[in-house]
């Protein structure tokens, strides 16, 4: 039997694919969405990037791009007929909060539900659904209504129970730290790489407060390197911003992990964010200096996203990582 990975984000990918390699005679077929081109060519190129750079990795493939979403709900209905003639043991799903995932998991029938890494999304998943015990978020807008009543038409049980498993990077229960794996690579002192992500391009903060709070940390780190590694949605006009105020912008290209593991150039031996992913997944593999995340949910005006990210610090802080208040 088989095991189906659906699939939307580099990180993602990279957690299928390090899973795959854990379960190497696992018969796997992935559905990979590359998204739109036009709209998005940053996410579109990056995740092609990463599929390419694994393309030795044995399974079945299926990418999916989409100019327009009527198209991409067209080629997921057909999809979806197709991979019911399939049997399939287990669903590997990126994004917890994606619909399409769960109506595969409940159409297809499957025992055994895996969340793939989502980064820093992992934990609030674990805290806001999985603790307790919500295996199947709800999705109240028209079109997920029409959509769920599709689905049911095609043979979708809405009512399927399964049970969850959390692939994961992170030491969700904390029993005890995972132990690091130094890797020895030339680093430069007095550099340091600040990983960014689309705050106010998400309306999380105002393009105002995200630059001074950026500003600050510039200041932080005033007698050093700064580098600003941009999200792959950071806006042009937020990296103009920042090379006015001094940061030097280093586009990567590709996943952090992926570019420390191929990197030539001596790296940092400091890396900061804010809540980012990146700089716990990169502290596993390799020793710096300092590790730094900047505490900014005092300036976070909504509660869901503010209590989000303080079960992200507290995990951090609980990991080893300064957490540090601007």
């Amino acid at each position: 039997m088989k095991t189906l990975y659906f699939i939307s984000s580099p990180f993602q990918y990279l957690s299928a694919v390090e899973r795959l390699n854990k379960y190497p005679k696992e018969n796997a077929y992935f559905i990979v969405l590359l998204g739109d081109k036009n709209k998005k060519p940053n996410s579109f190129n990056q995740l092609s990037a990463v599929v390419e750079s694994n393309c030795k990795v044995e399974k079945e493939e299926r990418l999916i791009s989409y100019s327009s979403y009527l198209e991409l709900e067209l080629k997921l209905i057909k999809v979806y007929i197709r991979l019911r003639l399939i049997s399939f043991e287990k669903v590997c799903l990126g994004d917890f909060r994606d619909l399409y995932g769960h109506l595969l998991i409940r159409g297809l029938r499957v025992k055994q539900a895996v969340l793939l890494d989502d980064g820093a999304a992992t934990i609030i998943i674990l805290n806001r659904y999985l603790a307790l015990g919500v295996n199947y978020p709800e999705y109240s807008s028209k079109v997920d209504k029409i959509r769920n009543l599709i689905y049911q038409v095609l043979g979708m049980n809405k009512k399927f129970q399964f049970d969850w498993q959390v692939s994961s990077i992170f030491n969700l229960q904390k029993i005890k730290k995972r132990t690091k794996v130094i890797e020895k690579f030339p680093i430069k002192k007095e550099k340091v790489y600040f990983f960014g992500s689309k705050y106010s391009e998400a309306n999380i903060l105002s393009v105002d407060v995200e630059l001074f709070l950026l500003k600050k940390v510039k200041e932080f780190y005033a007698s050093k390197e700064l580098f600003y590694i941009p999200h792959r949605g950071d806006s042009l006009n937020k990296l103009n911003n920042l090379t006015l105020l001094g940061y030097i912008v280093k586009d990567l290209k590709q996943p952090a992990e992926l570019y420390f593991a191929n990197s030539i150039e001596p790296l940092p031996d400091i890396i900061s964010g804010f809540w980012t992913t990146a700089i716990y997944s990169l502290s596993r593999d390799y020793e710096f200096s300092s590790v730094d995340s900047f505490d900014i949910t005092r300036f976070v005006d909504t509660l869901t996203i503010k209590d989000n990210a303080i079960s992200v610090y507290n995990y951090f802080q609980s990991v080893g990582i300064n957490v540090r208040v601007i």
